[in-house]
């Protein structure tokens, strides 16, 4: 059997991802879950990995952090083994900038920031199956013709 590549989220708001863990543990199990405190703390995990470890298979960014996502998704772009992650950029705001910015900067989706155990559920249920799971693979690296 395959198991699916992992996912990272990168939020600097603890309760926040101690829900996210708890969605995670409760709801989606099957999917591996790596949780970073910000920007400069997946920029140390990817430099820590060794070239034979396997990549995120999605990266989820909140915006608003000390290296702000925008910061840190340019910084995944420049590394080019990472060029092919997928980036979910994820934030409170609706304003139509922040999302153009995304967009510009190479992320593939723009979601305001679920609340609540529900919320969070649906949400990172969605992104798993489209983004992680083994036929989505070859979505996201644009494999499927």
């Amino acid at each position: 059997m395959t198991y699916p590549k992992s996912i990272y989220v990168v939020d600097d708001a603890a309760d926040y991802r101690s829900v996210v863990q708890q969605v995670f543990r409760r709801f989606l199990p099957q999917y591996p879950l790596v949780l970073l405190t910000d920007g400069q703390a997946l920029v140390s995990q990817i430099q820590q990995l060794s070239s034979s470890e396997p990549l995120a298979g999605l990266i989820v960014l909140d915006m608003d952090m000390k290296m702000s996502g925008i910061e840190t998704l340019n910084w995944l772009k420049q590394q080019p083994a990472w060029q092919i992650v997928p980036v979910v950029m994820m934030s409170h705001r609706s304003d139509t900038d922040f999302q153009a910015a995304s967009y510009q900067q190479g992320a593939v989706g723009y979601i305001t920031k679920p609340m609540g155990m529900q919320g969070l559920h649906t949400v990172f249920a969605q992104l798993c199956m489209t983004w992680l799971d083994d036929t989505a693979g070859k979505r996201a690296d644009g494999a499927n013709s």
